[in-house]
């Protein structure tokens, strides 16, 4: 899945969870979410890499990531 796919995913998640009413869900959704939103802006004001980095910023284990 691309990141633009993922981020719309987390969106749905968010959505489905407020529409549960499932506030704990809902919260832990949007936390995900925001700290995903983060590492993007953190990813992308780094300069770029030549090591074979596929440009993917949402993907967990990345270099630079938590």
């Amino acid at each position: 899945m691309s990141a633009a796919g993922r981020a719309v995913a987390e969106h749905a998640e968010v959505l489905d969870a407020i529409k549960a009413r499932d506030g704990k869900r809902a919260e832990a959704a949007m936390r995900a979410h925001i700290e995903a939103a983060q590492r993007v802006r953190a990813l992308r004001a780094q300069p770029a890499r030549a090591d074979g980095y596929d440009g993917d910023l949402l993907w967990p284990g990345l270099p630079g990531s938590r």
